[in-house]
């Protein structure tokens, strides 16, 4: 089998969520023009600010606020106000907050798909014209610089990364060297970037290879959508942030020991800003008291077409697909489908020995934007032989407006933007009363070893 290799990790996720300037909907939430755009009469419909701030602070507030990537705040009254009218425009739309999985088919910590009752109380307070509270609304207070503390050690790439003002979103990989002789046991860790609206997100891993430093012009990132081939790990693997995200924390079953040489390797999604950046992170450190050399219970298998990926120009349907069939039971306790800019759809799903399918994802619109890590609410249990199937449909015709060629071109495999892939990882732990020592062993030895990451 040369479709499956083995990523370590944990998956801390919170997703970016920015709004987009919608036009003619009213900025400043004016009853009038809101109750011209929604039907409704600026009256009181008992539905106030106190009713609206758990929403946004739940669904909106862990990107649009001072150190996130949207382009403005939403953590006061006023700020809800001033932006209300385009609130209701990009919620009954549902293009905000972004949620790409299809709804019954995976059940998903953090979703922040609206509910009706969200979306009729946010229709009702902004046609009463967005009031306030009787007490007042005071300012939610502003997060610290570096909320759990100053940082063990801090660490940044070698050299900032230079960003254009204008054109389509970059990705690349930035090598962080990890400091000094010792092995060093993580508690946590936090990013900051110099200019959060450039960053869509990134993926954290512990690179053990010491082979990045031998590509060329690494100091100023290795160009790509994915991992850089030769890049290797057995500690942490998928640990997806984005602005907004407070800390990155190792979960109960996880150990996160990153040993002397090894780099961190920060695989970035940017974007243009209308400005040219120079845009540099910074990623805090804190360390446990004692370093702990045994390895995390948690694995990331990375499954992936077996075949070639031939899309040819002008193709708007083409598919592909594929399956796998597990070696030892397991509980999938997070997912993260992985494709470019040609995909339209992905699925993934698993059937049991004994007949029964189990979702595990469906996103019928791919964007790329916004794909995230996926983390379950309860874990996926798959009995031994089970069979995980997925597939990606893509367009590669003129009218995908994410198409990266113009005119289109032949697309292959590859982790360029102009490439196209279609890996699914998923984040397993040894079901309850299974020995994890060995089951790791035999998860890892079902992987062949030049698949291996």
């Amino acid at each position: 089998m040369k479709n499956c290799s083995i990523w370590r990790g944990v998956v801390p996720v919170l997703a970016a969520l920015p709004l987009v300037n919608l036009g003619w909907v009213s900025r400043s939430g004016d009853p009038s023009a809101v109750a011209a755009a929604t039907g409704q009469s600026p009256t009181n419909t008992g539905t106030n600010y106190a009713q609206i701030a758990p929403i946004l602070q739940a669904k909106c507030a862990s990107c649009h606020n001072p150190q996130g990537e949207a382009p403005f705040s939403l953590l006061t009254y006023e700020d809800a106000k001033q932006w209300s009218g385009q609130i209701l425009e990009v919620t009954q739309s549902r293009y905000m907050p972004p949620w790409l999985p299809a709804p019954g088919k995976g059940d998903f910590a953090g979703e922040r798909r609206l509910s009706e009752g969200e979306l009729a109380a946010i229709r009702a307070w902004v046609g009463a014209g967005a009031p306030g509270t009787e007490e007042g609304a005071a300012p939610a207070p502003q997060p610290p610089e570096w909320p759990l503390g100053k940082p063990d050690a801090v660490l940044t790439p070698p050299e900032p990364m230079t960003l254009r003002a204008n054109g389509r979103d970059v990705f690349t990989n930035l090598v962080v060297p990890f400091p000094g002789t010792q092995p060093r046991t993580l508690r946590a860790i936090q990013i900051r970037a110099s200019d959060p609206q450039a960053v869509r997100s990134v993926l954290l891993s512990f690179d053990e290879s010491g082979k990045l430093q031998q590509s060329e012009g690494w100091r100023q990132g290795i160009a790509g959508m994915e991992t850089p081939e030769g890049a290797t790990s057995r500690v942490g693997g998928l640990i997806f942030w984005s602005p907004g995200t407070q800390a990155l924390k190792p979960r109960a079953d996880e150990n996160w020991t990153v040993k002397p040489g090894s780099n961190l390797l920060l695989t970035t999604h940017l974007k243009t800003t209308g400005k040219k950046l120079a845009l540099q992170f910074e990623i805090g450190l804190y360390y446990a008291e004692k370093t702990t050399s045994s390895a995390g219970r948690a694995v990331v298998m990375r499954l992936q077409h077996r075949g070639p990926i031939e899309i040819p120009a002008g193709s708007s349907s083409i598919a592909l697909e594929d399956s796998y069939k597990l070696t030892q039971p397991v509980s999938i306790t997070a997912v993260y489908p992985r494709a470019h800019f040609l995909a339209r759809s992905f699925d993934a799903y698993a059937t049991t020995p004994g007949g029964k399918q189990v979702w595990l994802l469906s996103i019928p619109k791919w964007d790329v934007d916004w794909v995230e890590v996926y983390q379950y609410r309860h874990s996926v249990t798959l009995p031994r032989g089970s069979m995980i199937h997925w597939k990606v449909s893509y367009d590669n015709s003129a009218e995908n407006p994410h198409n990266p060629s113009d005119p289109p071109a032949a697309v292959h495999a590859g982790g360029e933007a102009t490439d196209e892939t279609d890996a699914l990882l998923l984040e397993m732990v040894p079901p309850a009363g299974t020995n994890a020592a060995a089951w790791r062993k035999a998860i890892e030895t079902a992987s062949p070893p030049d698949a291996a990451k």
